[in-house]
């Protein structure tokens, strides 16, 4: 079978944590549906990220070097990180990023979603997002694919993708890349929030 690829624990740590707080009547197809923050638990992978991101961010280190278009804040985070996947539940923060220059779609995200907030993105707008393919399932382990993205929300009902050239390159707006895509939003976060679709 197929090894986890980035994020699939996550997939089925959140899956379970998603049912237990909202029930499973979840929707699982990008319909230009508002995201939903969420009054319980954050998983302890979320939780974990956030609170040594903030620290990391206490440091006071600037990574990005001035960029503030969003095309060319994907083009330095893919430049800045060799991919190199894994199949750990453990999203680096940016700092750890920066510093090794190798990982998977979630420490792209976490190195993207620090250039965006340095270049004036607010935090309210900014985020990492799963998505799902729900139809490439894994009998063994039982999870699903799963891709990290970051992402500027436009407004409450769509945002712009910065992907880590896995699903593409160029900067992609989330109700037309998911149209065409097999990929559905399931949960995002940032430093203060969780939320689900």
């Amino acid at each position: 079978m197929a090894k986890i690829i980035g994020g699939l624990v996550i997939v089925l740590l959140l899956s379970m944590f998603v049912i237990s707080c909202t029930g499973s009547d979840l929707p699982t197809q990008y319909g230009l549906v508002q995201r939903h923050i969420i009054n319980c638990a954050v998983p302890e992978s979320v939780a974990n990220w956030q609170e040594r991101e903030l620290a990391c961010r206490a440091e006071g280190r600037c990574i990005n070097p001035g960029v503030t278009e969003l095309q060319e804040i994907a083009w330095l985070a893919q430049g800045m990180l060799d991919h190199k996947k894994d199949d750990v539940d453990y999203t680096q923060t940016s700092c750890e990023a920066n510093e090794s220059q190798k990982g998977d779609c979630e420490d792209f995200g976490a190195l993207a979603y620090r250039l965006l907030s340095e270049a004036g993105y607010p935090e309210s707008k900014i985020g990492m997002v799963l998505l799902v393919d729900f139809g490439n399932h894994d009998p063994v382990t039982g999870s699903y694919f799963g891709h990290t993205v970051p992402v500027v929300y436009i407004d409450d009902f769509d945002f712009w993708i910065l992907d880590n050239g896995f699903l593409t390159f160029v900067v992609s707006r989330a109700s037309e890349f998911l149209e065409s895509s097999r990929l559905s939003l399931y949960c995002g976060y940032n430093l203060t929030e969780y939320w689900i679709y």
